[in-house]
């Protein structure tokens, strides 16, 4: 990818919000772009109401297959707005898991 702060960051959160996904139940993929990750999300989400783990777990998963898909609008063209987007579906991928600290993540301190 990119040797900048910004490119690295990117990095840095593709690599969470993969590792969340698979703690979710995703298979793992080599190099992921956010398209990919949104995709996974989305299936996540069709099949979240069978799986209990946290409430609401299907509309968090939608909702972050929804930022991971703005996220790739920008294809690296703007960074700061595609880490905002990468950082709201990493804390909302947490929330579906059940980890308290995912309000924090997705800018919801008081929630």
């Amino acid at each position: 990818m990119t040797d900048s702060w910004w490119g690295k960051r990117r990095d840095a959160l593709l690599g969470q919000v993969s590792a969340e996904l698979r703690s979710l139940g995703a298979d793992p993929v080599d190099d992921p772009g956010a398209a990919e990750l949104a995709e996974q999300a989305t299936e996540l989400a069709t099949r979240a109401p069978a799986d209990r783990r946290a409430p609401g777990a299907a509309g968090l998963l939608a909702e972050a297959a929804v930022e991971l898909e703005r996220a790739d609008r920008f294809r690296g063209t703007f960074l700061p707005q595609v880490l905002r987007h990468l950082r709201r579906a990493h804390g909302l991928l947490l929330r579906a898991g059940g980890h308290p600290g995912g309000d924090r993540a997705v800018g919801r301190p008081d929630a």
